[in-house]
């Protein structure tokens, strides 16, 4: 009897702080087969063991289940795709309204062992629906001396879509003493690969109001590069006086959001404050960074909503000369139902290709937006916005050229089962000519940048443990490779952690050797039986 009344105590000892409750006050609510996130970490040096949990529901009398997910750690997004499961299910009729606990048995149980930490995912089937607290001012953390819960989100589509944060699951989790760690298979990249380019043919800077300019009194200033492409600069402007390169020049006739072709060059002019070097382009009065790259015409962009056929607007005037310079001055347009005047122009060197942009006076109150930039014709790639004052001087090219880095990818997780598994990994991106391939195994990552070796740009990302080396037939451009055979896990199982990454070799990159080497991102993996 007293050996009965001492294991009594020794367990209600451990587990005297069980359940773990959050709160079923509930505010707030997900959709229909939503989900609700959190973080759990055990504190008890002998694990915890849990077999149920009470969830709050936002519907009554409704039978349908709730599925369990892990991931490892807690420094992911709830659409990080290294979610693991279900790992437990539980079925389940909601025959309590909002703000009552009901209870959902999990199958198979859940346990975690000390010092483990995992992010939680529960998942509603599609008839039922969460219900939980807006956490903004509640605590972040809920804690037993054996277990703490940290608050974190809700979203109506699981694993996708917007995450509301905070969120608090109003749950509570009785659990017993004893468990072990889940053992979860994780591959996370790490750092970048080397070889691939991003050149760019077109720049733009696009203002949002048009009053956000801060390019007024400057002029953008291209001139022409060796072998193509422009050398871009920012200096004061000067607007010439109209008439100055031909003093017989008059006004364009200019409707509302029209282009005309004019002079002996090829050279279009928009109403709304754009030069192209030949027709098709975009008309509209709204600027947008999708129409200027993808017009058919090379042009220069000053682009808003201007009309120079309101009462009272100033001209556009158009000039050109015998040596094949042309100018076009927006000499105090207005902006659309404004009276606000812009005062833009052009200078144009068709010989030698270079031209100006010159930027007297921008609408000082319009709302309308300002895309203001260059786009060879066609469809080009989007280099990103550019803050033009702060960037110049830089460079464009005559063509885009934006190629991809070598990379390393894995289409699944090192997962460990009765028997030995291969893990198998693919590098892309190989460019056109490689000649051969090697895959590293490392036990840790040196992160050794290798610029000083000839590979510019490129890093260590693996420890050199183990090579693997194979010629590459020709016009690979992706390579899948066998990493590591996976050992059958067993009753003792152990986790493994390694680095992986990929080397090319035989590219026009770089002369490291004579041989073009160019190196991967690296991948982290640790096996796990999830």
């Amino acid at each position: 009897m007293r050996t009965l009344f001492a294991a009594i105590l020794t367990t209600a000892a451990i587990t005297a702080q069980s359940p773990l409750t959050t709160t079923f006050a509930n505010n707030n609510g997900g959709a229909l087969g939503g989900a609700v996130y959190f973080e759990l970490e055990c504190l008890d040096p002998a694990g915890v063991f849990i077999t149920s949990i009470e969830l709050n529901f936002g519907n009554a009398s409704t039978g349908g289940t709730v599925e369990l997910y892990l991931k490892d750690g807690s420094d992911d997004p709830h659409t990080s795709p290294d979610w693991v499961g279900p790992v437990s299910t539980g079925t389940v009729t909601t025959l309590n309204p909002a703000g009552t606990p009901t209870t959902v048995d999990l199958a198979p149980s859940f346990q975690l062992g000390a010092g483990c930490k995992v992010g939680v995912a529960l998942v509603c089937s599609s008839g039922l629906q969460h219900a939980y607290t807006t956490a903004t001012t509640l605590p972040t953390t809920y804690s037993t001396a054996e277990l703490e819960l940290t608050v974190g989100g809700g979203s109506n589509v699981p694993f996708s879509g917007s995450l509301f944060s905070p969120r608090l699951v109003n749950i509570s989790i009785p659990y017993t003493s004893g468990g072990t760690c889940p053992s979860i298979a994780t591959v996370y990249p790490q750092g970048d690969g080397c070889g691939g380019a991003a050149v760019y043919a077109s720049f733009y800077e696009l203002f949002s109001p048009a009053s956000s300019t801060d390019l007024d009194g400057q002029e953008i200033v291209a001139t022409p590069k060796v072998g193509g492409g422009f050398d871009i600069t920012l200096q004061a402007g000067t607007i010439n006086p109209v008439g100055s390169l031909d003093p017989a020049a008059v006004p364009l006739v200019l409707g509302d959001d029209v282009s005309v072709a004019v002079g002996s060059y090829g050279v279009e002019v928009f109403s709304n404050n754009q030069v192209a070097f030949g027709p098709g382009n975009s008309t509209n009065w709204s600027p947008t960074v999708t129409a200027m790259l993808s017009n058919p015409s090379t042009a220069i962009y000053c682009w808003s909503d201007h009309s120079p056929n309101l009462s009272g607007s100033g001209p556009v005037v158009y000039e050109e000369d015998a040596s094949g310079q042309v100018q076009v001055t927006y000499d105090g347009v207005f902006m659309f139902g404004t009276t606000d005047p812009t005062t833009v122009q052009y200078r144009i060197d068709t010989v030698g290709g270079g031209w100006t942009l010159s930027i007297g006076t921008l609408a000082p109150t319009s709302p309308e937006d300002y895309l203001i930039g260059y786009s060879i014709g066609g469809a080009s790639a989007d280099p990103g916005n550019t803050d033009i004052t702060a960037t110049a001087p830089f460079s464009i090219e005559a063509a885009d050229d934006v190629t991809p880095n070598l990379a390393l990818t894995a289409s699944n997780r090192p997962i460990q089962g009765n028997s030995p598994v291969p893990f198998d990994v693919t590098t892309e991106n190989i460019p056109a000519g490689a000649l051969s391939h090697i895959g590293i195994f490392g036990l840790s990552r040196p992160n050794l940048p290798l610029d000083s070796l000839g590979l510019p740009g490129c890093f260590l990302h693996a420890s050199l443990d183990v090579l693997m080396f194979e010629v590459l037939p020709a016009g690979t451009t992706s390579h899948t490779w066998t990493a590591v055979t996976l050992p059958a896990s067993g009753p003792f199982r152990r986790v493994y952690n390694f680095d992986l990454q990929s080397v090319v070799f035989g590219t026009s990159v770089n002369n490291y050797l004579g041989l073009g080497a160019i190196t991967s991102n690296g991948l982290k993996c640790k096996t796990g039986k999830l």
